[in-house]
């Protein structure tokens, strides 16, 4: 079949056209196949992702053998695998106390906020409160320098151990029948009784110093805040030496009367009970 120049012509592009195409054809599929080939070899490398059962059995074991770093990955990978199913929840509370036995305080307190965020009804929040409050209370040092009655108090900050308090109330106020509560509840009491004692020694502090309006807004802060305390009875001291020194007569005599009604063998009373 005889073809004029112009049909050549348009037969030579065509070829050109499709010879291209088959090109860039061939390219994607080389792609794509190279993209398949790394990514086989990936999954090849990994492997499947064992059962929920069987890593939150392997994390038990690791806990039962102290390696809590490794019991930190494996239990962080239940939740990412597995995000909505029934290991994903335990595998939280337990993150919470492998990094409790691993030492790091911060992430004991991120995790059970996580974990009190995301479940606060469930009823091992009550546990992430009371392992919030334990380490809270560990961290802070500052109070172990107070009933040691170091001077100087005025500057020692006891944000810590007021987390601490506020997680152990927590842990027993919206759980009571927790397991937990009652631990909790006894901690707390031995916290408010060391805060109190930390407030009074700061009292003590400012009405030395003759600055007597510090020392009845502190006497006045263990009064209103940790009113079971038997720090109180000193609180009640500190208002009624600082108000005589003050020449308030009506608030000493205030001062006076309760501190009779409820401590009434107090050596505050007999005049005896002096400021040190």
């Amino acid at each position: 079949m005889f073809l004029s120049f112009k049909e050549q012509s348009q037969h030579r592009t065509g070829l050109r056209f499709r010879f291209q195409n088959r090109i860039i054809s061939l390219f994607c599929i080389f792609l794509l196949s190279g993209c398949a080939m790394f990514g086989n070899d990936d999954a090849d490398e990994d492997g499947p992702v064992p059962p929920a059962e069987e890593l939150y059995a392997e994390a038990q074991v690791q806990m039962s053998e102290n390696e809590w770093e490794d019991a930190i990955e494996t239990l962080r990978r239940i939740e990412a695998e597995y995000p909505y199913g029934e290991y994903a929840m335990q595998a939280m509370v337990d993150t919470i106390y492998a990094y409790y036995r691993f030492g790091d305080i911060a992430m004991v307190k991120a995790s059970a906020d996580r974990f009190i965020k995301l479940h606060p009804t469930n009823e091992s929040v009550a546990y992430a409160y009371y392992l919030k409050g334990l380490v809270s209370f560990k961290e802070d040092k500052s109070l172990l320098g107070v009933l040691m009655g170091k001077d100087d108090l005025s500057d020692r900050d006891a944000t810590n151990m007021l987390e601490a308090l506020q997680a152990f109330r927590n842990s027993y106020e919206q759980f009571p029948d927790s397991e937990y509560a009652p631990a909790s509840r006894k901690q707390a009491k031995e916290m408010e009784d060391a805060l109190a004692k930390y407030e009074i020694n700061i009292a003590k502090f400012y009405y030395k110093r003759e600055a007597y309006v510090a020392a009845v807004n502190r006497a006045e802060r263990v009064i209103e805040n940790y009113s079971t305390s038997p720090a109180v009875e000193d609180a009640l001291g500190v208002l009624l030496q600082s108000y005589n020194r003050m020449e308030m007569e009506d608030l000493a005599d205030d001062s006076r009367r309760v501190l009779q009604l409820n401590f009434p063998d107090s050596e505050y009373l007999k005049g005896s009970g002096a400021i040190e």
